[in-house]
């Protein structure tokens, strides 16, 4: 049948049509990748401006808690934004941090409005419910957030690095005011509360550390934010003992806390919030130095709060240095012994993949055998005690023994590897 040039024309771009549409759907286009969004960013440096304002020199005490106030607010508002606008990953997480940091905001205006308007200053009040709520609520989130199920050497890490800090928060913040205590039950238990609220911080912190992927900027910036408000409380808390006179409004530790809000306001806008941060894989801080420093630091501090100790005099807490030094022990014992577990189940999995092989495989250096499968035994028809006195070039046919030689000797020198073949040659 013949056909016009017309007609095939519109057959042939009839046929393209339809293989098109139909490699389309084989195929489907790829995704096109989500744009780069620096709405944190800026909420990083606005942050930094309104926390500088609030130091200014033509601020009266009235309008310096009013930034102060408007700048914590703003923080929460981008929080809860955060689950409309970012859609994070885990929305109920990221709400516990906002309303941590609402409770935050309510107990300063609480404060605010005793100290400016009641010129009162209470040891305790309604504020410390306000302030001691954030914690619960901050450690709740954060453990959503980093949902990893931590394995036993992450808790004896843990539980190393949070009992070294705990002992310098009992010798430098705790145990000066208890010495020194005058007030009521109440007041005792509720300042006491905060060097607890702050290990317990500080347990999650590390515990997110170590089972988290640090590699995503959220969950730095997560652990930023909570490095800061640590530090700040304890350093506060010290401050305020060795210096009753100590004035929080014109010190730059007040700065720290709207800080930490704006660090993690950040982080619920940045777009990597919308994935997990749970570690798919081997985490930095496994891989370098960084988690042997953590826990050198750590057990160093044991001793050099003992030395202090010495020096200043004081004996009365010699008994709980001498239950946390055991419990240190205990602690790096376990350690030790989880790793040497996990070594042992590590060479136990591998002999017996090694063992159980269908394929032959033997292990040289050198050119001497220093171990191989039952495979390799069977074939070549040697006993399992025997293979350690055997050379590599013994498995080899007498032409071939040449060749094998100056590749073993090429790897020496440095020269990569290659697959080849030989002849095999029974005993």
């Amino acid at each position: 049948m013949r056909v016009g040039d017309g007609e095939m024309g519109d057959r042939v771009a009839g046929l393209a049509r339809r293989l098109g549409h139909r490699h389309r759907d084989a195929f489907p286009a790829a995704a096109a990748p989500e744009p780069r969004s620096w709405a944190w960013l800026a909420i990083l440096l606005f942050g930094t401006v309104a926390v500088g304002l609030y130091y200014a020199p033509f601020l009266d005490p009235n309008w310096q808690a009013v930034v102060y106030i408007a700048i914590e607010a703003i923080a929460v508002a981008i929080v809860f934004a955060s689950l409309r606008l970012n859609r994070p990953a885990r929305p109920l997480a990221w709400a516990l941090f906002g309303v941590g940091m609402l409770s935050t905001t309510l107990g300063d205006v609480v404060w605010y409005w005793l100290s400016l308007v009641q010129n009162v200053s209470p040891t305790t009040s309604l504020a410390d419910v306000f302030y001691l709520g954030e914690y619960p609520l901050l450690i709740a989130g954060i453990v959503l957030l980093v949902r990893a199920r931590p394995d036993r050497a992450v808790v004896l890490d843990t539980l190393i690095i949070t009992t070294g800090v705990s002992v310098v928060v009992l010798e430098f913040v705790v145990r000066p005011y208890l010495e020194s205590f005058t007030g009521s039950a109440l007041d005792l238990a509720v300042l006491a509360a905060y060097p607890l609220a702050d290990v317990a911080l500080l347990a999650v912190l590390v515990r997110s550390a170590l089972t988290g992927n640090l590699r995503s900027p959220v969950l730095r910036l997560l652990v930023a934010g909570l490095a800061v408000l640590f530090f700040a409380d304890v350093l506060y808390l010290w401050l305020s003992q060795i210096n009753p006179d100590f004035d929080l409004n014109t010190s730059p530790i007040d700065a720290a806390w709207p800080m930490s809000m704006f660090i993690w306001a950040a982080a619920a806008m940045h777009p990597a919030a919308r994935t997990e941060l749970s570690s798919g894989g081997m985490n930095w801080i496994q891989q370098n130095i960084a988690r042997r420093i953590l826990l050198a630091g750590a057990l160093l501090l044991l001793p050099a709060t003992l030395v202090v100790e010495a020096a200043s005099g004081a004996n009365g807490y010699t008994p709980v240095w001498l239950a946390a030094s055991g419990i240190i022990v205990v602690l790096v014992i376990l350690r030790m012994e989880s790793a040497l577990s996990v070594a042992r189940h590590s060479e136990e999995r591998f002999r017996i993949i090694f063992e159980d092989s269908p394929a032959g495989m033997a292990i040289a250096r050198a050119g001497r055998i220093v171990l191989a499968n039952r495979a390799v035994r069977t074939v070549f028809r040697v006993g399992g005690a025997d293979v350690r006195s055997i050379s590599l070039t013994d498995f080899v046919a007498p032409d071939h023994k040449q060749d094998l030689i100056e590749r073993l000797e090429s790897r020496a020198r440095g020269v990569a590897p290659q697959d080849f073949e030989t002849v095999g040659v029974r005993a």
